[in-house]
């Protein structure tokens, strides 16, 4: 199997680079998912349950750079097949090398998780159970790679408030698999059964009308890492 997408069936890989979760190719049918958009099928890492489902609902999202105050390009898209032969479930947002910008969260919700997250290092997740949406899908946005938190478990945040400061090349536990300064950033989309990851360039959060770039760069190589990613896996 190459890619995202499988042509028929479930397709199971164990990807111990990635905390072991199991990751399932599926094709792009399921109600989960709007047209065109590219996901994986993943068990939510521990020590979060498979489903929080806390209650919260809310409409509110945020669609600008997630460091606003710093210059920011994505670094490596959803979906790029790393050297170990597994997908990236995210995407990366590189920094231009600095550290303590202030991360937004780009949408409302309560955070059910801060703290250190094995390879995702210190990190947050925020949940939102999809208020005034036609499916049944609870949101959970995750940010990793940070040099600290400003947001606790139980607390409620809304789009656009600061969650975070970036990170990624502390040196220490705080950065997880980390390479260099960037912010990973996760859209997860949670049934009773469990959670699939979406690529946040062409996912819709709670009340989002159109997607969104959630960085700002004069240059942004982002297309080029896309095309180079379709290339390899023979991608249409």
């Amino acid at each position: 199997m190459n890619g995202i997408y499988a042509t028929s069936g479930i397709y199971a890989m164990k990807n111990a680079g990635l905390r072991g979760l199991l990751i399932l190719a599926v094709l792009v049918t399921s109600a989960w998912s709007q047209p065109d958009e590219e996901f994986w099928d993943v068990e939510t890492p521990t020590p979060l349950e498979v489903y929080a489902n806390d209650g919260y609902e809310a409409l509110g999202y945020y669609c600008g750079n997630l460091a606003s105050d710093g210059i920011t390009y994505i670094t490596d898209v959803f979906g790029t097949l790393r050297t170990d032969g597994y997908p990236h479930i995210g995407i990366d947002i590189g920094t231009n090398f600095e550290q303590n910008l202030a991360v937004r969260t780009p949408m409302s919700g309560k955070v059910v998780f801060a703290g250190l997250l094995e390879d995702y290092g210190l990190s947050i997740i925020i949940e939102n159970d999809g208020y005034q949406v036609s499916t049944s899908s609870t949101y959970q946005v995750l940010l990793a790679h940070a040099s600290s938190l400003t947001q606790s478990a139980a607390q409620v945040v809304q789009a656009g408030d600061v969650v975070m400061l970036s990170g990624g090349a502390n040196g220490d536990w705080r950065d997880g698999n980390s390479s260099g300064a960037h912010i990973h950033f996760e859209i997860r989309k949670c049934s009773e059964t469990g959670c699939r990851v979406v690529d946040p360039m062409t996912a819709y959060l709670p009340g989002q009308t159109q997607t969104c770039n959630w960085y700002q760069a004069v240059s942004d190589p982002s297309s080029n890492i896309r095309k180079a990613r379709l290339d390899s896996n023979n991608l249409p």
